[in-house]
């Protein structure tokens, strides 16, 4: 934990953190039924199977934070979300500006590639 950063700070993101990667799991598997990379009947009881973790961990973490908490994390979660989405709109409006102007440039990986490799070195 960053010794600069509050307990309840690091309690957040860690829960906005699990919540996310459980939506893009979800997500994840609606994209591979979409291009019939897995069946419908493995979507569906792994959807329902996510589901269903993910529900008891959020109300075991609801329990834990009770009502003021909670409703602090749901709006703190909110405004993460809403930051992280700007970001990368800004991220892939950069993306697209570097191309030639009037064409509609492909995002492939390799354009990703040198974001992943700053990420790294910042870490």
């Amino acid at each position: 934990m960053n010794p600069d950063m509050s307990e309840e700070l690091a309690l957040f993101m860690a829960m906005h953190a699990l919540d996310a990667a459980f939506r893009r799991v979800l997500q994840s598997i609606k994209l591979l039924a979409v291009k019939n990379a897995i069946s419908p009947e493995l979507v569906e009881t792994s959807n329902a199977f996510i589901e269903s973790v993910h529900d008891h961990i959020k109300l075991a973490l609801r329990k834990t934070l009770g009502e003021a908490n909670s409703k602090s994390f749901a709006q703190f979660s909110t405004n993460l979300t809403e930051m992280e989405s700007q970001l990368i709109a800004d991220a892939l409006a950069a993306e697209q500006a570097t191309g030639p102007p009037g064409q509609n440039q492909e995002l492939t990986l390799a354009n990703f590639a040198g974001f992943r490799q700053r990420k790294t070195e910042d870490a």
